[in-house]
């Protein structure tokens, strides 16, 4: 297993200059409280990361994930099997659904305190077949 921690790449004076087989051999993508990180720069990590398994994104307190990084994470990330989305407020069952069609592996989503909706979680669980584990903490529109 090969673990990339964010925090760690921050710390660099250009996220370009690192090695490619950092990200191709990296199956752990762990992303939490953040301020140094846009969403473009987690769009440019999971277009270079196709063997992430797992995403630990919780607490994005900057605002650094919406849909459009669910999006490229859908289209790059297909062998996705966990993903924590916990706290991310700009992400709603447009960017979940995505995720879902694309990633069917997913066995562990957390998206509590996610707006995500009834309507959406249906949808979604629909396309995830092997999802044993669903964290809907503090989901304020689901009933």
């Amino acid at each position: 297993t090969a673990y990339l921690n964010i925090n760690d790449i921050v710390r660099f004076s250009s996220i370009n200059t690192l090695s490619r087989n950092i990200f191709l051999y990296s199956d752990i993508l762990h992303i939490e409280n953040i301020q140094a990180i846009s969403e473009g720069h987690l769009i440019w990590l999971v277009n270079r990361c196709p063997n992430v398994k797992y995403i630990e994104a919780s607490h994005a307190a900057f605002c650094i994930l919406s849909n459009i990084s669910l999006y490229a994470i859908a289209k790059n990330c297909r062998d996705l099997l966990y993903i924590t989305l916990q706290e991310n407020k700009l992400i709603d069952d447009k960017g979940l659904l995505a995720l879902a069609y694309n990633c069917t592996k997913i066995n562990s989503l957390n998206i509590s305190k996610v707006p995500v909706t009834d309507e959406g979680l249906y949808e979604m669980v629909k396309y995830l077949p092997q999802l044993t584990s669903l964290d809907l903490i503090s989901c304020s529109n689901i009933s």
